[in-house]
């Protein structure tokens, strides 16, 4: 079901979930926040993984699943994977093929620089299985192919996930102190997010 046939018929669930998800962005944001005891994290990005886009969407502001997108993302920085992996999934149908380029990139952009001190491995692990969800649905569906601009937003994908190809390195070990599992997945994820890529270029 389509997100604007949903919120057609229950209209007053729209406001009411769209607050609520804005309710546990903030508790993941927070430093002190107890996040995913939070009862409706899980709930909530259930539902919204059972939601896809309208062609129409967007054409009424009333309707649109657009303002839903930033929280969604910010959900993904919970500190429990499975809220992570969840916050992923729910990602995908929120965002059509033609913006899944436009979206990758502003996601590996928002992965830290080596020149940055402050590191969120719960930030990067999420950011990292958005990008490569949001690249599955992309190689399962051939209808962007025929985009005149395919070959140019891969190519400009592969620039930002090079420049952060960095966080799979020694240096960002040495920046931390110390290895962790989750460099470990982070190593794993960006092999995977370049096969993907490869993969959509070569077929």
């Amino acid at each position: 079901m389509t997100g604007r046939e949903f919120f057609s018929r229950f209209p007053e669930l729209y406001p009411f979930l769209l607050k609520q998800l804005e309710t546990v962005a903030n508790t993941v944001d927070s430093e002190t926040g107890e996040p995913d005891r939070h009862p409706s994290m899980f709930l909530l990005l259930l539902v919204l993984e059972r939601l896809y886009p309208s062609p129409m969407d967007g054409t009424s502001s009333a309707l649109s699943l657009a303002p839903f997108v930033p929280f969604i993302i910010r959900c993904g920085c919970s500190p429990i994977y499975h809220s992570r992996e969840m916050a992923a999934r729910a990602l995908v149908p929120f965002i059509t093929i033609d913006q899944i380029p436009n979206t990758v990139r502003a996601l590996l952009n928002s992965l830290p620089n080596s020149t940055n001190r402050c590191f969120r491995q719960n930030h990067i692990h999420g950011t990292l299985l958005q990008v490569f969800h949001l690249l599955q649905a992309y190689v399962t569906d051939s209808r962007h192919r025929t985009n005149a601009d395919f070959q140019q937003e891969l190519s400009d994908v592969i620039v930002c996930t090079k420049a952060k190809l960095w966080l799979a390195t020694r240096k960002f070990k040495a920046s931390l102190g110390y290895m962790t599992p989750y460099q470990s997945i982070i190593i794993i994820i960006i092999i995977i997010i370049i096969i993907i890529i490869i993969i959509i270029i070569t077929t």
